[in-house]
């Protein structure tokens, strides 16, 4: 099934919109997650700073109690996953439950080894969880210990995919649009490119009067416009030559004309029946085949060439075999540089006039030779006429016939 170019259109306009489409919300989703994971990180660096503020005073004081309290209350928060609080050499004091294993420990991560070179709080990203760590100062800012949370990704998560959703909706919803726009946008383009793809398959079929009817104001109007007067210059031409084949094949004489090779390109019907010959198996072929005669030795006649050869009596080749006695008429085509690129040739049957013509010789021939008899005859008669006389001039007699009679 050939795909219309509506269709094609269609595909473009739409993967064009899918790709934009998928650019830009990966871009803001990417951007969306970045800023949803960095005000989490703000917000653990604020509970953490929280904690660390409340917990310095039990520390100074190394009120265990208090302290595994503090951190058992800041679990109330559902994001807050692990707090651990370290004296000031870095050894874990409590992690706010009853047990308390981890007492005595040292945190070998790095992020306890960042801890302790740094002034402020910083964090760390891990899988499914954010870690932060910072100092807890006296308000004399002397250091008197560490403080480490880690905070559950679980939440932002949640916003992620909550936008990730939207996001999708937004995008499906923006498809749907881009479809409707992306159906307009190909139907805006392809009616004009169908309806001349049709007028041209209809002006190559012969209908001519076919023309393009847009009302637009832009390339496809100027291209419309184009098409549309190349169809109606088509069709004075196509008149024009229609009036001239017409006109040709009307001709009583027969008409030729070849290529500058000699090669038939155009031969009218008064020609193809005195020939007995088709046009199509004419065309194409050499002007030889009915003209033999121009050849000298198996050349074109050199006067031919040199366009002196105007009129002479030569033979036509026929089909079925007999020549038939044509008077012809050549002329070279040349161009504006005077290269020949073809020849016209006229003819004209003169077997009628050839026939006419040796009847009137005959009887011309008759005509002398009954005048040659009837002239010799008067003569015979005057000179014995004369003989007469002269006899009866020596009998001394008169003659008989007077000067009149002897002339």
């Amino acid at each position: 099934m050939k795909t219309t170019i509506r269709l094609k259109l269609m595909v473009s306009f739409i993967g064009l919109i899918l790709w934009v489409g998928a650019t830009l919300a990966g871009f803001f989703l990417q951007s969306a997650r970045e800023r949803t994971f960095k005000e989490f990180e703000l917000e653990g660096k604020r509970v953490a700073s929280f904690l660390a503020d409340r917990a310095a005073d039990p520390l100074y004081l190394l009120d265990a109690h208090t302290l595994r309290l503090l951190l058992a209350d800041s679990r109330l928060n559902p994001d807050i996953e692990e707090t651990l609080i370290l004296d000031a050499d870095g050894t874990i004091l409590t992690d706010g439950t009853e047990e308390n294993r981890h007492r005595g420990e040292r945190p070998g991560d790095p992020l306890a080894e960042k801890v302790y070179q740094v002034e402020g709080w910083i964090t760390e990203r891990g899988e499914g969880s954010i870690r932060v760590g910072g100092p807890i100062s006296l308000s004399d800012r002397s250091r008197i210990g560490f403080l480490l949370l880690r905070l559950s990704l679980a939440r932002p998560n949640a916003v992620i995919r909550e936008m990730i959703h939207k996001g999708v909706m937004v995008t499906f919803s923006l498809l749907l649009l881009g479809l409707f726009f992306a159906f307009l946008a190909a139907r805006h383009f392809s009616i004009p490119i169908l309806k001349m793809a049709e007028a041209a398959l209809e002006i190559g079929q012969g209908r001519l009067d076919t023309r393009i009817q847009l009302r637009r104001q832009d390339e496809f109007q100027r291209l419309a416009d184009s098409i549309n007067g190349m169809a109606e210059n088509l069709k004075r031409s196509t008149i024009s030559r229609e009036r001239l084949e017409t006109i040709l094949h009307s001709m009583t004489e027969g008409l030729l004309v070849t290529d500058a090779s000699g090669k038939i390109e155009l031969i009218n019907e008064a020609l193809c029946q005195l020939a007995g010959f088709g046009r199509e198996e004419l065309l194409g072929r050499h002007f030889q085949t009915l003209f033999q005669g121009i050849l000298s030795g198996g050349k074109i006649d050199p006067l031919l060439l040199e366009g002196l050869l105007e009129v002479s009596e030569e033979e036509l080749s026929t089909k079925e075999g007999p020549k038939v006695p044509i008077s012809l008429s050549t002329t070279l085509i040349r161009n504006k540089e005077g290269r020949i690129e073809g020849s016209i040739f006229v003819c004209r049957d003169i077997a009628e006039d050839l026939a006419q013509r040796k009847k009137l010789q005959e009887r011309t021939e008759r005509l002398q030779r009954f005048q040659d008899v009837t002239v010799g005859r008067e003569l015979e008669m005057i000179r014995l006429k004369k003989e007469i006389n002269e006899l009866l001039t020596r009998l001394g007699q008169t003659g008989r016939y007077t000067p009149p009679d002897l002339k």
